[in-house]
């Protein structure tokens, strides 16, 4: 073997025992310094299930937010919607135009139907007949979008009218639609009582009653239309105008 090629040789060999102790120090530090469970990223504030996930649930003293039941209709409804405290008396002219167009929009529905209404001071008493629970809640998350807007408009603000959810209960018997018949017509006097005014005989002027407002469709369940007449204390009343007369 010539001097060269023991040259070549020699440079091989120093070069692979440069590689060797290369790759044994490498591993020795590893070992050194051994691998650390390093701690994860703190979570994303979106997604996944954790405390107060969802849409946020809106504070509602009025009504407790539960699924509304089914309904039938041949079961109609006394329902009453409040207003908030900032907005303007309702049974004023101005006032009363805006609940009048509203509730006239409200009424050219064919699920649901705003028989009698009765305007107080800062809420709405109505008598509805609907179809199902989703078009009575059509019909009313409607009618408090155009009360919405036309307050606001009128009072040249922004922000909430409606109070809360409608309350709506069921009249099941000729007793309750007469009873809810008679509250609801006769509701400002009930009102007057309570506050100690003098007590109108006349027919509310803001109300389904009044020759000044648009008429009202008519009803189309026994209950409402009828049925309500059939009730006991309807009768016993009739009997008592008979004898005072």
């Amino acid at each position: 073997m010539d001097q060269v090629s023991l040259s070549f040789l020699f440079e091989k060999i120093l070069a692979g025992s440069f590689q060797i102790g290369y790759t044994f120090a490498v591993i020795m530090s590893r070992r050194r310094n051994p691998p650390q469970q390093l701690e994860l990223a703190p979570r994303s504030k979106h997604g996944g299930r954790r405390p107060g996930a969802g849409r946020p649930r809106i504070h509602d003293p009025g009504r407790e937010h539960r699924r509304r039941p089914s309904l039938s209709p041949t079961v109609p409804l006394h329902v009453t919607l409040r207003m908030e405290a900032r907005v303007y008396n309702l049974r004023s002219d101005r006032s009363f135009r805006v609940i009048e167009r509203a509730l006239l929009a409200a009424t050219q529905r064919d699920d649901a139907r705003i028989v009698h209404f009765s305007v107080q001071g800062n809420h709405i008493h109505m008598l509805v007949e609907a179809d199902e629970r989703r078009a009575l809640s059509s019909a009313m998350r409607s009618l408090a979008i155009r009360i919405g807007l036309g307050m606001n408009r009128l009072m040249r603000s922004s922000g909430k009218v409606i109070a809360h959810r409608y309350h709506a209960r069921q009249l099941r018997t000729p007793t309750e639609v007469y009873r809810a018949l008679g509250y609801v017509r006769r509701n400002h006097s009930h009102h007057a009582r309570r506050l100690g005014r003098p007590v109108a005989t006349s027919v509310d002027r803001y109300s389904s009653d009044s020759e000044h407002v648009f008429a009202a469709p008519a009803a189309k369940t026994w209950l409402l239309s009828i049925g309500w007449q059939k009730s006991p204390a309807a009768r016993t009343a009739a009997f008592t105008r008979c004898d005072e007369s």
